[in-house]
């Protein structure tokens, strides 16, 4: 057997993100159902969620995962209040992830050691914030009804959560 020796490169680590703290206009460009996921508290069940790509006016993407859920500060609900803000919840018109593609909204972005993009607020586009179009192709995926073609083109997180989920409860 061969052994290896591992060292620690002495180049600094560089970002290879330019996203910035802040708000900015995106693109839903990726939904994704991403099946079961275990909760960080390991004596709950398993919870079904989702996960979705934006990408901003650079080009650049960030992926956010959420649980399904109505609950009026779950980020699911900005998510949807966001994307559809005329939508009158008294119509009782059921939507579904792939609605959400093609739909500009703002999102909060919060850098984290100037490397770890994190989105902590989705709001509905305001007045003064251009509608972003969209560079690359829009896609919409389920982990139960596994399409590696669309798999293979997900953002890196979203493949990474989908490939977490549980599989058997």
């Amino acid at each position: 057997m061969s052994k290896f020796t591992f060292k620690k490169s002495t180049e600094k680590f560089q970002p290879t993100l330019s996203i910035e703290d802040g708000v900015h206009a995106a693109i839903v460009i990726q939904v994704a159902d991403i099946g079961l996921q275990l909760p960080f508290d390991r004596d709950k069940d398993p919870e079904e969620q989702l996960a979705v790509a934006f990408e901003l006016e650079s080009g650049e993407l960030i992926a956010k995962r959420m649980k399904f859920s109505e609950h009026p500060s779950s980020s699911c609900y900005a998510l949807f209040t966001a994307a559809f803000p005329d939508l009158d919840e008294s119509d009782d018109q059921e939507l579904g992830l792939s609605d959400l593609l093609g739909k500009s909204v703002l999102i909060e972005v919060e850098v984290r050691d100037g490397k770890w993009p994190r989105i902590t607020g989705i709001l509905p586009l305001e007045e003064g914030f251009d509608a972003v179009t969209p560079k690359t192709e829009m896609l919409s995926f389920d982990a139960e009804e596994m399409d590696r073609e669309v798999y293979l083109q997900l953002h890196r997180d979203i493949r990474n959560w989908a490939s977490k989920r549980v599989r058997h409860s």
